[in-house]
């Protein structure tokens, strides 16, 4: 397994929230465009893209309210994010 360190740093609440936002942004329209995709397709798979985007929006409201309370409070916040990776064979894949 690979892994690549993408966010390592102290950072304002604003830059936190530049950063978190877009990545999360991105995940949830990545997954809005599968559902999309699926369903012109007519195949499987939506539940598990809904439940990600349901996931992924109650993690924005988290990180919102967590950035919002550290502005307020004139704190910063640490982050710190590994994206591990791993090649699967076709026989890995389910």
């Amino acid at each position: 397994m690979n892994q690549f360190n993408i966010i390592e740093g102290e950072f304002t609440p604003e830059e936190a929230r530049e950063i978190l936002m877009n990545l999360l942004c991105e995940k949830i329209r990545f997954h809005e465009v599968q559902v999309l995709a699926k369903q012109e397709r007519r195949e499987d798979g939506l539940v598990r893209h809904a439940e990600r985007i349901s996931d992924l929006k109650a993690t924005r409201s988290k990180l919102k309210e967590l950035i919002k309370m550290t502005e307020q409070a004139g704190g910063s916040l640490k982050l710190s994010a590994v994206l591990s990776v791993q090649a699967l064979t076709k026989e890995q894949t389910p």
